[in-house]
């Protein structure tokens, strides 16, 4: 083995140089910190939006309650004068059907049925026809828009 003639690859005398693995790059925009407080600064202005907007709404829906409480009265006495006219309406057909026809000659149209002598309301068969805050149903949709009326 020692005749055949090869040529070493060796290191070149002195050594090789060093190897540039550090690259000297400029730095490129904000630091951490920077972002960090930038972050920060659009949390606060969010969550103090959303306060804000927040604070807007329940004004808005107490103003609403104000504004039905004005009209409330108004509704109620409405709602006591169909309560009333139905009422006189069932006693005339009572009146008619039961007296009138000789079925029940001393029927009183009117008398109530569990001898209460405290007033109560007729039976009615829409409940919800007259209630007080109806009329503000007619007006405005689920959103509180103003729709056309009846």
């Amino acid at each position: 083995m020692s005749k055949i003639k090869y040529k070493q690859d060796l290191a070149p005398p002195g050594g090789y140089g060093a190897i540039p693995y550090l690259k000297n790059l400029p730095k490129r925009g904000p630091s951490g910190a920077v972002l960090f407080g930038m972050a920060a600064v659009a949390g606060y202005m969010g969550v103090r939006s959303v306060r804000k907007s927040i604070k807007v709404y329940r004004l808005e829906v107490k103003e609403a309650a104000e504004r039905e409480m004005i009209y409330f009265p108004l509704l109620e006495a409405e709602r006591d004068r169909h309560i009333l006219r139905e009422y006189k309406q069932t006693m005339e057909s009572e009146a008619l059907n039961i007296v009138g026809t000789g079925r029940d000659p001393d029927y009183l149209p009117g008398q109530d049925v569990w001898n209460v002598d405290r007033w109560r309301e007729p039976h009615r068969t829409n409940y919800f026809q007259f209630w007080p805050n109806a009329i503000r149903f007619w007006y405005e949709d689920l959103w509180g828009r103003s729709v056309p009326g009846p």
